[in-house]
């Protein structure tokens, strides 16, 4: 930042429940910042272990606000709503900020007047603080046609990389109190629906995985994404599709995935049969179509479908993993093996095929995971208990 510039006055906000052995690190990182926070504000939302001690040693150099313990997104709102600057960041409890990230997002938002937000790349830890080597960054964002991207699949780690206008933030009416999970990709879907949003490829911010992070709740993320997904009209995601594919045949294809994650099962399908891609979608296409004829529970046609993706695209590790679990699911153990295998093969940080085999192991059929999306560049890092439950690789 120029020395001419004048920064906005900046709060952090972060919410922590029972947050004892990471809290001290995550204020300390905000403590250090380069530019400083115009105010700190810890929001205790009912923690019953040390939390409170750690947050009050920090005496008057932050602001303690105490919860009612309802959702986290409730937390966030209610840190918010204790903060009079133009700008709002986000950070977990458990996460740690680098000393440039107020700086570096402060001038990204001071650059475009226009955006609503901005988000930056974060690099993962273990619980212990031990960095795995994986960053989780937004390789192919495209700040003019972002939002499609968002609808195709959340690309934002969390709330602790980003940076918001208070002014968009309560325009879009901040976090939705009643999702339990995924609050933080419903407010990115309606901060990009209203404004740009604004990419930092840095990162600035380490993400701490460990077992008691709310996002390994698969089961609630998929269940709140469908309610977040509902609150859009189906033309308005198809637009924005295409915004971002400028093809109608690619913007439907990611149209009938969005479908897929919201169980319209019926009209998603139709969709995709529908598509005619070019040579470098079929992969996608056929991977597509084998899920949805999993939904409906048709094996067969689903195992064509992963075995004609794989003829297109023979390091598709995803379909060699759903014909691991329909091989499975039919008896043939080694089959099943040699997929999953394949799958862990291509891709070793690949955890639904690590997951699979040990389940096959131990007997538990029941407890075999599909994959319904292709995979990211950089997957999350497995964790165990292994350092006392800070998250270690197991």
């Amino acid at each position: 930042m120029s020395p001419t510039a004048t920064p906005r006055s900046c709060d952090v906000v972060i919410p922590a429940r029972n947050a004892e052995p990471y809290l001290a690190a995550a204020i300390a990182s905000v403590l250090a910042q380069s530019l400083p926070a115009s105010r700190i504000i810890i929001v205790d939302d009912r923690s019953i272990d040390g939390t409170a001690a750690v947050a009050a040693a920090f005496g008057n150099r932050i602001r303690i606000v105490v919860g009612e313990g309802r959702t986290a997104a409730a937390a966030r709102n209610l840190g918010a709503r204790h903060s009079s600057a133009e700008l709002l960041a986000f950070a977990d409890a458990d996460d740690v900020c680098h000393r440039e990230r107020l700086m570096g997002q402060v001038e990204a938002l001071l650059g475009r007047p226009d955006s609503t937000m901005v988000f930056c790349d974060a690099a993962y830890t273990f619980g212990s603080g031990e960095p795995t080597g994986a960053v989780f960054g937004c390789p192919d964002f495209n700040g003019d046609a972002f939002l499609g991207q968002l609808f195709e699949r959340n690309r934002i780690l969390s709330t602790s990389v980003a940076m918001v206008r208070r002014a968009s933030f309560d325009a879009v009416g901040g976090f939705d109190e009643r999702l339990s999970h995924a609050e933080d990709y419903d407010l990115w879907l309606r901060l990009g629906g209203s404004g740009r949003i604004e990419h930092l490829a840095e990162p600035l911010v380490s993400y701490r995985v460990h077992a008691g992070n709310l996002s390994n709740d698969r089961e609630a993320l998929r269940r709140c994404e469908i309610e977040i997904l509902k609150k859009h009209p189906i033309d308005r995601i198809r637009c924005a599709l295409l915004d971002t594919h400028g093809q109608a045949a690619r913007a439907d294809l990611e149209l009938s995935r969005v479908l897929f994650r919201m169980e319209r099962f019926t009209e998603g399908e139709a969709l995709a049969r529908a598509v005619w891609p070019d040579a470098p979608d079929r992969a996608l296409h056929h991977f597509t179509l084998g899920n949805f004829a999993i939904a409906r529970d048709d094996l067969e046609t689903a195992a064509a479908e992963h075995h004609r993706c794989l003829a297109c695209d023979a390091t598709f590790a995803p379909s060699h993993n759903n014909l691991g679990v329909i091989a499975a699911t039919e008896g043939r153990r080694r089959a099943a093996h040699e997929h999953f295998g394949a799958a862990v093969g291509l891709r070793p940080d690949y955890s639904d095929p690590r997951h699979n085999i040990d389940a096959l192991q131990q007997g538990r059929r029941s407890g075999l995971r599909y994959t319904y999306a292709p995979l990211r560049s950089v997957l999350r890092p497995s964790v165990g208990i292994r350092d006392g439950g800070l998250g270690r690789r197991a």
